[in-house]
């Protein structure tokens, strides 16, 4: 008995990718494996094929374990970041359908709507698409989809594609006659339902038959001019030569003859035929080695089942032994009763265990893979669809995967993807980095270890250690103050100020010390000046000494109690203008003026204690995370404008930015940093 399958033998066409600003060509070709043998439900045309496409399908004998998923698109968008975005409904819809198989052949409802796993793709892929129009509103997307299920072809489309079949006139509908059209323009009711051209709201369905050829591809205004050489191309030519016709038609030679841009695929499709019998005895047929190479990665692809018989038939050939020139066997062991199956079971349990430990370090690394490039594509879905903060927590969650991989081959195979996603996600400059200021080790007779916070302004950078405060200069530290258990705080003009204990306030100028003996009862997160007044952060509350570096006066209760209750979590972070800025451990972004709240905004990323908050004016906000090595520049509404990478520093214990100089300070164990914002 013979088995025929129709398999499409396709190539891609992808010309001048990015030849305008804005406008970008992806094409996407994916065979998909079934899982299972149990065909779809389908309608029978009782043999009555139509070169119109409908939108029922047929009834096959022949089975096929393969489906083949064709992709065009064209993204149009000021934001150059976006032209990933073909990328991402591609796996996305890929992976739709390939979880859609199971689920399918479980079905025994004839129903198409049950069982048309390119429907209910089409479906959820919708939601992404609507979120992806809805968060960029400037995006305009053609894209195509066709999709090959034995010898029924699905398509569907947003905005413009073309689909041209060639049919020759032995399967055409009037015999006699070769036929050429567009599939999606052969249906009458697709342009009335495709309304808004943001959405698959139409799908095209129909027979494909042995030696159809198909076009697929995205049109540039001046390609559908040359609609007609495309078709007679088509028609005259496999798919060698059609491709060479295009690249002709697309690409004419010429001083002033400018290439046409284009995505597209050519597909024709052929008969494969396969006799029952030696499909059933194939995989039991010895192989040359010639044909089927040793290869250390086909290792998961081992039948556990076979492997452990043709062991098992090996041990008997060596153990029992076997004489190939006469009919009886010998032994090489005696005949002891049952002892002799005690042997031979406890042998064949140390193959299955040694069978069961070679692969189950494979089956748990392929594991670990998929669920890393799992959360990556979901990160880059929610990305997609502006929710940030579920995108950054699933990214997270693979990089910490990565960073556990004990493999270091997949390790540095998944990172490039995962990183790439970070970098649009966080919109980092990956021109500016952290350049080394000073290697402290270079200093002599100090511990660079016990250094534990950094101050700088105008380009004078302070350090201080358990004890000791110390000002740079050149290669040399000079110690301003000797103190235990003191915080750098702040710097104005030539008055540093520290906290402990008491508040101080060092004149560099006079070397002169005068004291603030604080008398809030709270431990305060940190402290700033703004305009000789000192302002105290804590954990739900802010107090400010007025005029505290001129003639200080009784402290006040800057923020009260009730307006602090309006604000969720406890605050991490401050800076001040003529406002005060406080993001809060629950993501949110707090004004405040005259001790009320003026706007409070969630924030897309967590905050955690250690972050510092820093106001540059015109309404941009630095937050620095150590943890992370990140600093963010967002605005008053916690719109993410860009980032900077601090990953040069490999541990960060301070970080100071000194608004005069617009330069950002990090101090790391042995060195200081500096990035230049």
């Amino acid at each position: 008995m013979q088995i025929k399958n129709l398999v499409p033998k396709s190539k891609e066409v992808l010309l001048q990718p990015k030849s305008k600003q804005g406008v970008f060509y992806d094409a996407f070709s994916y065979i998909i494996s079934a899982s299972g043998g149990s065909p779809e439900g389908r309608q029978n045309l009782n043999g009555n094929s139509s070169t119109s496409f409908t939108t029922s399908g047929s009834t096959s004998p022949f089975t096929s374990e393969k489906k083949y998923l064709y992709i065009v698109s064209q993204v149009q968008s000021s934001d150059p970041s976006l032209d990933y975005i073909p990328n991402l409904i591609a796996t996305f819809i890929k992976r739709e359908i390939e979880s859609g198989n199971s689920s399918a052949s479980l079905t025994t409802s004839g129903s198409t709507e049950k069982n048309d796993i390119f429907e209910n793709s089409l479906k959820k892929t919708n939601e992404l698409v609507e979120g992806l129009f809805k968060n960029n509103a400037n995006i305009k997307l053609n894209l195509g989809i066709a999709l090959i299920d034995k010898e029924k072809i699905s398509a569907s489309k947003i905005g413009k594609a073309k689909l041209f079949v060639y049919r020759p006139e032995k399967t055409a509908l009037i015999a006699g006659r070769e036929e050429i059209f567009d599939v999606f323009e052969n249906i009458s009711q697709f342009s009335r339902l495709h309304i808004d051209n943001k959405r698959f709201s139409s799908v095209i369905s129909g027979e494909v038959k042995k030696n159809d050829r198909f076009f697929f591809f995205v049109p540039d205004i001046r390609l559908s001019l040359k609609q007609k050489l495309i078709i007679s191309s088509l028609s005259k030519n496999s798919q060698d030569g059609f491709l060479d016709d295009f690249h002709k038609i697309a690409s004419p030679e010429g001083k002033n003859k400018t290439p046409i841009p284009c995505s597209g695929i050519h597909f024709e499709i052929e008969e494969e035929i396969k006799n029952l019998s030696d499909s059933k005895n194939t995989d039991n047929k010895p192989k040359a080695v010639k044909e089927i190479p040793v290869i250390a990665t086909e290792v998961a692809k081992i039948n556990r089942n076979d492997a452990l018989k043709r062991t098992m038939d090996k041990f008997k050939e060596m153990v029992i032994g076997e004489n190939s020139n006469s009919n009886h066997r010998w032994r090489m062991i005696k005949n002891r009763g049952t002892s002799n199956y005690f042997i031979f079971g406890f042998i064949a349990f140390l193959i299955l265990a040694g069978l069961i430990f070679f692969t189950k370090g494979d089956s748990k690394l392929k594991e670990e893979v998929s669920s890393i490039n799992e959360k990556i594509r979901i990160s880059e879905s929610r990305l997609l669809l502006k929710q940030n903060y579920e995108a950054r927590k699933y990214l997270s969650e693979a990089i910490d995967q990565i960073n556990a991989l004990e493999d270091q081959g997949q390790k540095e195979e998944i990172l490039p993807a995962a990183v790439s996603l970070l970098n649009r996600l966080e919109k980092i400059d990956s021109a500016l980095k952290p350049n080394l200021s000073v290697d402290l080790t270079d200093l002599a007779n100090v511990d660079p270890e016990k250094f534990k916070s950094i101050l700088a302004s105008s380009g004078k950078i302070f350090i201080n250690d358990p004890e000791k405060i110390h000002q740079l200069e050149g290669n040399n530290l000079k110690t301003i103050e000797e103190a235990k258990d003191i915080a750098l705080t702040w710097i104005k003009e030539n008055k540093l100020i520290t906290y402990g204990a008491n508040i101080k306030i060092i004149d560099l100028e006079n070397n002169k010390i005068s004291e603030l003996r604080k008398k809030f009862g709270f431990e305060a997160v940190e402290f700033k000046n703004y305009e000789d007044n000192l302002y105290f952060l804590g954990s739900k509350n802010i107090y400010k000494i007025s005029n505290a570096l001129a003639k200080p006066t009784e402290e006040l209760e800057w923020l009260k109690p009730v307006e602090a209750e309006k604000i969720p979590g406890n605050f991490i972070a401050f800076d001040l203008d003529s406002s005060i800025y406080v993001i809060t451990d629950e993501r949110k972004l707090a004004t405040l003026f005259k001790g009320e709240i003026t706007k409070l905004i969630d924030l897309d990323f967590n905050v955690k204690p250690g972050m510092k908050l820093v106001n540059l004016g015109e309404k941009r906000l630095l937050i620095i995370d150590k943890e992370a090595k990140l600093a963010r520049v967002i605005d008053d509404t916690g719109d993410l404008k860009v980032s900077y990478d601090l990953s040069a520093a490999e541990t960060i214990k301070d970080a100071h930015f000194d608004k005069t100089a617009s330069t950002l300070y990090i101090l790391s164990p042995a060195k200081i940093w500096s990035l230049k914002i």
